[in-house]
């Protein structure tokens, strides 16, 4: 079941994004955001992928991040393996992050969230574990795209190399792409969105707000996002 997101605030509504080759300069419409239930979020370093997961992830109150380059402390508690499936195991809420040493430890924590009803997963570098199309995920990770609905469970995979993507992962989950520089990459994303998103010429990071177009169910959807405030807003498509 999608997660509704409250409404961000209105300040500031109508001032103008900065504009790029594909997102031109018109009025703001302020949505809460759907967010499906397998998300892939693919762009070059430094293009506001992490700041993305943040926002999405901001209602999950039982997460677990593998954390491969340590960077969404902002986002949850790190933890060792051993607190980690205690406190999974137990009532409370968490948000909790592991940095897994190895392959090993990273499917033991998939294979944990697979298990856990109404848990959000997220799997920050995939590339770095798994190079290759042909790389098959953890189980834990296919488990939860196949089957997560039944569970109420969420997964989030973070990527610089969307073609490196296990294609049952990516035929299931929406994509929210950010610039692309690496010409395979953009030439994946521009057949999988039927031509309708091409990573080139999504805009830079301008005056603190990072752009980015998402793939929803078949339909393509422009945004902004504030990179210190984490207002993510929908911008009218070009033309």
């Amino acid at each position: 079941m999608p997660i509704l997101l409250p409404e961000p605030s209105r300040q500031n509504e109508n001032r103008p994004p900065a504009v790029g080759p594909t997102m031109r300069a018109r009025p703001r419409t302020v949505l809460a955001v759907h967010v499906p239930r397998c998300n892939v979020v693919v762009g070059e370093t430094g293009t506001g992928k992490s700041r993305l997961v943040q926002r999405l992830t901001e209602s999950s109150d039982r997460l677990i991040v593998a954390d491969t380059m340590m960077e969404h402390e902002g986002i949850a508690t790190p933890v060792e393996p051993r607190s980690l499936y205690k406190a999974a195991r137990g009532k409370a809420p968490y948000r909790l992050s592991i940095y897994p040493k190895d392959r090993e430890t990273l499917e033991w924590a998939a294979a944990l969230a697979a298990s856990l009803p109404r848990t959000t997963f997220l799997l920050d570098e995939y590339s770095f574990w798994y190079p290759t199309p042909l790389s098959v995920p953890a189980p834990g990770i296919m488990a939860i795209t196949r089957c997560g609905r039944k569970l109420n469970q969420s997964l989030f995979v973070v990527s610089q190399s969307p073609v490196a993507i296990y294609k049952h992962v990516v035929s299931q989950a929406s994509l929210w792409v950010f610039p692309l520089d690496e010409m395979n990459d953009v030439d994946y994303i521009l057949r999988r969105t039927r031509g309708e998103i091409d990573a080139r010429q999504i805009p830079p990071i301008s005056n603190g707000v990072a752009y980015l177009r998402a793939w929803h169910k078949r339909e393509a959807q422009n945004y902004a996002l504030d990179l210190a405030t984490l207002r993510l807003t929908t911008i009218r498509g070009p033309g």
